[in-house]
């Protein structure tokens, strides 16, 4: 739909999560620009979600291996 392609122009996400976010803020019984507005606030919110998951991500490389690297030069 058109609401999806301007959302996507907006936001730069996918078809997918576009219509998702849409389709959550439609249950809201919102319409127009109340609609849009709440679909960029949920995208906003699940992104804000992704970067934290990844932020707490723990490396795999040993701390003690980047000390030696350092020392080496």
């Amino acid at each position: 739909t058109e609401e999806i392609k301007q959302l996507r122009e907006e936001t730069g996400l996918s078809i997918m999560q576009c219509q998702k976010a849409l389709e959550q803020a439609g249950t809201l019984n919102l319409t127009g620009s109340d609609l849009m507005a709440k679909a960029i606030e949920l995208l906003k919110e699940k992104g804000a979600e992704i970067a934290k998951k990844k932020g707490d991500r723990h490396s795999n490389f040993p701390l003690h291996a980047i000390d030696v690297l350092l020392a080496s030069h």
